[in-house]
């Protein structure tokens, strides 16, 4: 798509004295036409730039580089950008597609021209003559007066929004355009509208790409999401687990671990339980798959905690049983 609209740049381009040369000949009514011719460079220059800077993305999307990643670089290659991207290269194809009316035009309006001056300086002359008349049917004392009778039809409305018809003809001397635009200049036209077509098929080509590779990462980001949300279930189920092996973090007693007896040993209150820190854990991750590291680091907290709990136990259930043993000698 960059390819095609850098083609279509430069042939369009590389013709465009030529055709405002031709354009000048034809008087005020082709004003829209030279706006067209105006506004090229400044066209092809944002398009161009477009499309170098969607390719830019793609490429940094699709290809995987370590030396080039960085926060700024996923940004840039997220869905939302790629949605925006693919927004503006739509506006560039209607853009592409309203200027294609003018260029058609243009066209039409100097082939049609150049055939004349083609038939030679009897048909220019002619012509001229006939331009000659149309001015002077349009004057008020011709309009009052017909030496043909009466107008056997009725008027007519059609128009064009690309070319004023009154300003071209009745200012249009057809001698004077067909020296100003001999050797070929007129073919310029056929070189501006190739590249109309040619930008209308790169920018197609770069919303489809663009398309294409937006749907491709949110289908990995959704892949992304699902597995993280795997690890956090199994790294909650181990959690769990762990936390149901230990009497005290549980709230219950201390028999399971010295046999039958009446002392018994609660949890602080103030302490949290297993499940509470996983969920937190889980829904961290959850939400933000960036956090996928926060919730490694709480998962290696709450085990580090249960190492410590289990090494508490153990002290407690030592000085529990060093007191139950020393009870009868105090009797």
């Amino acid at each position: 798509a960059l390819l095609v609209s850098s083609v279509a740049a430069y042939s369009a381009y590389s013709h465009s004295t030529e055709v405002q040369a031709c354009l000048t000949g034809l008087g005020p009514g082709a004003g829209p036409l030279q706006s067209l011719m105006v506004s090229l460079a400044v066209n092809y220059v944002l398009m161009v730039t477009l499309n170098a800077v969607c390719t830019v993305v793609l490429w940094l999307s699709f290809f995987h580089c370590e030396c080039l990643e960085s926060s700024f670089k996923h940004k840039m290659t997220s869905e939302r950008v790629l949605g925006w991207l693919m927004v503006l290269v739509w506006v560039t194809f209607g853009m592409q597609l309203f200027r294609l009316g003018f260029t058609l035009t243009l066209n039409g309006v100097l082939a049609s021209l150049g055939y004349i001056c083609n038939l030679g300086p009897g048909v220019v002359y002619l012509a001229q003559e006939l331009v000659y008349a149309i001015g002077n049917a349009t004057t008020t004392s011709s309009a009052s007066y017909s030496p043909y009778g009466a107008q056997p039809y009725g008027s007519h409305g059609a128009g064009s929004p690309y070319v004023d018809i009154g300003g071209l003809v009745l200012n249009l001397d057809i001698l004077q355009y067909c020296k100003n635009t001999d050797d070929g200049r007129d073919t310029g036209a056929s070189w501006v509208m190739y590249g109309c077509f040619a930008t209308l098929l790169s920018q197609a080509l770069m919303a489809a790409a663009l398309g294409a590779e937006k749907a491709r990462v949110a289908v990995h980001d959704l892949h992304e999401q699902q597995a993280l949300e795997g690890k956090a279930n199994d790294m909650m189920g181990q959690m769990h687990h762990a936390f149901e092996q230990l009497p005290l973090l549980g709230g219950g007693s201390m028999g399971g671990l010295f046999g039958p007896s009446s002392v018994h040993f609660h949890a602080a209150p103030s302490m949290p339980s297993a499940p509470y820190v996983a969920g937190k854990a889980v829904g961290a991750a959850v939400a933000h798959p960036d956090a996928a590291k926060a919730a490694l680091d709480t998962a290696v907290a709450v085990n580090q905690a249960k190492q410590r709990a289990t090494a508490s136990a153990s002290q407690m259930a030592a000085a529990a049983s060093k007191a139950v043993s020393s009870t009868p000698q105090a009797a």
